[in-house]
This record gives C-alpha cells, sequence and structure tokens, in this order.
C-alpha cells in the first residue's frame, strides 16, 4: 500500500457520523470505505460485473516517489474508480478497454497521469490482494 494504516470500513463510517468535520482519512480509507458499502450493495442496487477493489498506484515524479488509493469497479458501462479527490467524482476510463488489455493497468494509468507508473496492486473489501503489478 502507500505507508500507513488503514482504519477498516466501520471506523471510517463512525468518524463520518460523528466527528464535526466529517474527514474519513486519506485516500486509503475513502477507497476502502466506498469499495465495502459498494460490495454491501453488490446485487442489490448496483449491478457490478467485476470488483469493487482498492487499487494503490505508486508514480515516482522527479525525485519522489508517491501515490494514491482509489476505489474501482467495472459495470456494464465499463471500468470506474473514484477517490477522495475531485469531491469524490467518479472517473470513467474511456474507449473498450476489450479481453486483450489489462483493465487494473489502464486504471492506473488514468490515475497515475503523467507520472512515471512504477506499478499498482489492487486488493478486495478485505484487502486481500488479488493483482499486483511492478514496472520499473
Amino acid at each position: 500500500m502507500l505507508g500507513d494504516a488503514i482504519s477498516y470500513p466501520g471506523k471510517v463510517q463512525w468518524i463520518a457520523e460523528n466527528t464535526e468535520d466529517k474527514a474519513v482519512g486519506d485516500c486509503d480509507e475513502f477507497g476502502c470505505y466506498i469499495a465495502y458499502a459498494m460490495n454491501q450493495m453488490k446485487g442489490k442496487h448496483l449491478n457490478i460485473i467485476n470488483g469493487p477493489y482498492l487499487l494503490s498506484v505508486m508514480w515516482k515524479k522527479d525525485k519522489y516517489i508517491g501515490g494514491h488509493n482509489v476505489c474501482v469497479w467495472e459495470d456494464s458501462n465499463g471500468w470506474h474508480h473514484m477517490s477522495n479527490w475531485n469531491g469524490g467524482r467518479v472517473y470513467n476510463i474511456t474507449g473498450n478497454i476489450g479481453r486483450d488489455l489489462d483493465p487494473l493497468y489502464e486504471v492506473a494509468k488514468d490515475v497515475n497521469g503523467k507520472r512515471t507508473l512504477l506499478g499498482y496492486m489492487a486488493c478486495d473489501v478485505n484487502l486481500k490482494m488479488k493483482k499486483w503489478k511492478v514496472l520499473w
């Protein structure tokens, strides 16, 4: 992950409901909570095909290493990611990813922007690693 601890979803929800500032932590808490909440609605209110996953993306910019965590999922409209950046906006991966491409890599590239992508790791809602890729 990105070097700090992730709070479990119940704690994140308690913080959101019981503190004045409503801050739920940083990107890993936000991503973990959104993935957990989506998983609870999966099949009931959400038509999720793959995921939801917590995706950790690592990059290098100049001499600094950084990263970001997002919630990622696939539904009938394609792959999407959401994080605490930009007010929780949902980003859609444009174009048809297709079976021959790695959709999590495509999402990681989208999250990464113009920085040097070092790798990514996807975990399920229980933080069990599902897929990872090192690119350096």
